[in-house]
């Protein structure tokens, strides 16, 4: 029985739903429906069980040899993919554990965005206030000190804080440390299942960009694609054209930069991309 076997995870704010919508031209791939009436197990939303933080939830997954996954994908036409779009599944190390686990032979898809226009966009998005800028400066400086503070080994019993409690700014910034969440995946499924997209190539030169992650699959590449070239959930959709225009203070892109600095580096050289793409303001 077919289940799912495609996994794009991506980052937050990096078009993960115009590459969806791409990827979705093509009857070689169908994407599962995130509703609960299809992830459900004994009348209960699930979600997917391999997201869980629970050992213990996560085994639903494995019940009956994996009887959950095929049933999620019973009802679509038949594929040679069965895939879905969460991007923050690249974020907690033990998501990648368990979709080993449960889906050992998934193809993982990532699309990465320089981390700190990523979260500028989301900020932007969300934001409801006056002044943007200014309070995007008080966010940064309030979670980089919160994660700097939680980097103490005195501090361990602030971790946990971290996580749980309401305020997670420093959470939210930390996730743009994309070299060891790669890294995780590499080394759980090998680079034959693994696949980065660099999000300004992506931009630039979309159909080529596809075309790549067509051929890592081994499909057929579809005639058209469906407004490849068209901005989903973009920041001007959702935020007045006063926020979606504002520009980031030079001092807090700067202080971004250097945070993400070590990871970014890293990502780059093994990647073999431009860091100065990366580091523009």
């Amino acid at each position: 029985m077919p289940r799912l076997n495609l996994i794009l995870a991506g980052a937050q704010r990096s078009a993960t739903t115009s590459l969806k919508r791409a990827l979705a031209a093509s009857s070689d791939i169908q994407f599962v429906s995130n509703k609960p009436e299809t992830l459900s197990h004994q009348g209960n939303y699930v979600g997917f069980p391999f997201a869980t933080p629970f050992s213990s939830r996560s085994m639903i997954g494995m019940e009956d040899g994996g009887a959950f996954y095929e049933s999620i994908t019973a009802s679509l036409p038949k594929a040679r993919y069965y895939a879905t779009k969460w991007p923050y599944f690249m974020v907690f190390p033990h998501i990648a554990c368990n979709i080993r686990q449960h889906l050992p032979d998934a193809m993982i898809l990532f699309i990465l965005r320089n981390p700190t226009d990523c979260l500028w966009s989301s900020f932007k998005k969300r934001y409801e206030g006056d002044d943007v800028a200014a309070d995007f400066n008080t966010y940064v400086e309030k979670g980089i000190n919160a994660i700097e503070d939680g980097w103490d080994p005195s501090n361990r019993s602030k971790w946990q804080h971290m996580f749980f409690h309401e305020d997670r700014d420093s959470v939210t910034i930390d996730r743009g440390f994309y070299y060891p969440q790669l890294m995780n995946f590499v080394h759980l499924f090998g680079w034959s299942h693994v696949h980065v997209v660099n999000y300004e190539d992506f931009a630039d030169r979309p159909s080529g960009a596809v075309s790549r992650i067509f051929s890592w699959l081994d499909v057929p590449e579809p005639g058209n694609y469906d407004e490849l070239e068209t901005r989903h959930n973009s920041s001007r959709e959702h935020a007045t054209e006063q926020v979606a225009s504002a520009r980031m203070d030079d001092e807090t892109r700067a202080t971004l930069d250097s945070f993400y600095g070590p990871s970014n580096r890293l990502l780059c050289e093994y990647l073999d991309w431009d860091l100065a793409a990366w580091t523009r303001a």
